[in-house]
Formats: C-alpha cells, structure tokens, sequence
C-alpha cells in the first residue's frame, strides 16, 4: 500500500469505509485496509455492498468469500446493492431521509 494512504489512517482517529465486494479493486483493496486499521486497533467500521444478482455467479461468489474473512472482526454493515433499486430514482437528500 503507497505511503501517501498510510499517512491518511496515521492522521485521522474514526474510519467509516464503504467496500463494494465481487469485483477485484473493492476486494482486494478492503482487505488490504481493514488489515492495516485492524493491526493498529484503530476506530473503523466497514459498509460492505454486495453486487447485483445480475451481475454474475462468479462476481456473487468472489463477495460472499471476501466477506467471510470480514465477518468475525468488527461491527460492520453489507447490504445488496438490489436492495437499493426498491427505492427508485431518489434525491441524495430523500436517500438521507429514508436512511435514518
């Protein structure tokens, strides 16, 4: 991981971090950060998406065992990005609105 990203985690103290898993950059990434915040008991939290049924049984799989190396750490949130088409089109304002 570059430098200029670890000097990030040094200088803050909370960490929310939002890890869409199936794909390569999310995954591999998350697991490299939440490997650093873990290793210095830092304050974070993880938001992990799960990518659309459409989007294929290998991407869906590549997830689901991401997350099982996630799962046992720290209080963390995951959703299926599935879920958000309920909603419909929505302002940022009324996606904030719903969300609380």
């Amino acid at each position: 991981m570059p430098n200029e990203v670890k000097s990030v985690f040094d200088s803050n103290e909370h960490f929310i971090i939002l890890v869409g898993l199936g794909g390569l950059t999310g995954t591999l990434l998350g697991k490299s950060i939440f490997k650093l915040l873990n290793n210095r008991n830092a304050n974070f939290e993880f938001i992990f998406s799960f990518p659309f049924k459409g989007e294929g049984k290998m991407r869906i799989a590549r997830a689901k065992s991401a997350f099982e190396e996630f799962k046992d750490y720290r209080q963390f949130k995951s959703f299926c990005l599935d879920d958000l088409i309920e909603y419909g089109n929505l302002t940022v304002c009324d996606a904030f609105r719903k969300a609380n």
